[in-house]
């Protein structure tokens, strides 16, 4: 997911797709109405993917047993946020690829993104 996000950080602007959830949550996500918990919504769903991976990763000994999965999906999804709003105003791929990086270091384990994949 990282390398996607990376790879669409090259592409000149009018072609980058953005996310709906992302802009949404930027947009609404503070508003306590029905869009606005709509938007959390959706945000917690893609939270819960994250959940569900990282829980996967911890069961088959990916990564680090000490790893809290609540607190890594978390972290794991705001990561792809800072990535994708960051590369909205300094696009350049390794600064990307590090953010990535630094998340999986955080988890322990040796996933990480090169810059081939996020071609």
């Amino acid at each position: 997911y990282y390398s996607y996000i990376i790879a669409e950080a090259d592409l000149p602007q009018k072609e980058r797709r953005g996310c709906f959830v992302f802009n949404s949550c930027l947009e609404f996500g503070n508003q306590n109405d029905a869009l606005g918990l709509f938007v959390l919504a959706i945000g917690k769903q893609r939270e819960a993917s994250f959940l569900k991976l990282i829980g996967e990763a911890k069961e088959s000994g990916e990564i680090a047993k000490q790893i809290q999965v609540n607190e890594a999906a978390q972290r794991a999804f705001a990561t792809a946020f800072t990535i994708r709003e960051m590369s909205k105003f300094k696009p350049e791929r390794e600064f990307l690829r590090s953010l990535a990086n630094s998340y999986f270091e955080s988890i322990g384990t040796s996933e990480r993104v090169s810059l081939r994949e996020a071609n």
